[in-house]
């Protein structure tokens, strides 16, 4: 009775984790649409972006922008004579890549490095470049991770004097060795922190404004919620289907497999049965003969 019910047990467990995983595909390809955060919504008016309150903070910002126009030889020169002006020499930071134009489906996508002092200002010129219909600013404020890389620095600075110092008075060349290794070992710690605090004031001092250029029409709607939760249902529905026909196709692969286990299962079971009765004829038989033994010796 109790391996019953854990048997039964077992099949509600399986069959639970299998609608679980269904929802979770479904909703996975239900979220996994190529939109940016609301893209499709309302018209975002002003810069939208709010400076944190401190000196000397260490901002990162990433803009995602959807845009939708009409002509887009004119949008995509407005964003050059845009960055050009906010970035004045730094050119080289501008461009991080700028899709080709799609004429089939009227799209091009265009990622840029925006000097953030300007950041703002570059944000207020979003409705030269078009109509903006969506516009989405996100920030991490890294000063303590800054702060605490520009600290390991010091620290391994100081410490690289201080064995220079005593490598320069130092007459034992073991111990000048172990001095040696040591620098080369900080030099290398240095090295590496020193790049990741040079990638911080990058990523710092230059934003990442991620364009989306659509003609007029073509901006993707964002899907009702009744929608989304169709999508869900049906998707899950779907994958559950599969499952139920893999299992299926499982069953009958191992069909031929199981009809010779059961064979030989009764075999075994045949012979154990046919060696158990000779066992039990024999030990009938030679118990009559003990018994008509000692009768005769009697």
């Amino acid at each position: 009775m109790k391996t019953k019910q854990n048997i039964i047990s077992a099949i509600i467990i399986i069959l639970c984790l299998t609608i679980l995983s269904s929802f979770f595909v479904a909703c996975s390809k239900s979220s996994g649409l190529n939109h940016y955060p609301n893209e499709g919504g309302a018209t975002t008016d002003g810069s939208g972006l709010i400076m944190p309150s401190g000196e000397n903070r260490k901002i990162i910002y990433d803009v995602y922008a959807a845009i939708e126009t009409d002509n887009f030889s004119n949008t995509l020169k407005a964003i050059e004579n845009a960055i050009v002006e906010i970035n004045t020499d730094c050119e080289d930071k501008s461009y991080v890549s700028k899709s080709e134009i799609d004429n089939a489906t009227s799209y091009a996508e265009i990622v840029l490095k925006v000097n953030t002092d300007k950041l703002a200002v570059f944000l207020n010129k979003f409705s030269d470049f078009g109509r903006v219909v969506n516009r989405h600013i996100s920030s991490e404020d890294i000063t303590e991770k800054y702060a605490d890389t520009a600290a390991i620095i010091a620290a391994y600075n100081a410490e690289l004097q201080l064995l220079q110092e005593k490598l320069e008075k130092e007459n034992n060349t073991d111990v000048a060795f172990r001095y040696t290794t040591r620098i080369t070992q900080i030099n290398k710690e240095i090295n590496y922190y020193q790049s990741l605090l040079n990638s911080y004031d990058s990523v710092v001092d230059f934003s990442t404004v991620t364009l989306r250029i659509y003609s007029k029409g073509e901006v993707p709607i964002e899907e009702k919620y009744d929608k989304k939760i169709e999508k869900v249902f049906f998707g899950s529905l779907n994958f559950l289907l599969e499952i139920l026909k893999f299992l299926f196709l499982a069953l009958i692969a191992i069909w031929p497999y199981a009809l010779i286990a059961l064979a030989v299962f009764l075999l075994i079971k045949y012979i154990r049965k046919y060696l158990k009765k000779k066992h039990k004829s024999q030990s009938g038989v030679q118990k009559d003969l003990d018994e008509h033994s000692q009768d005769t010796f009697r």
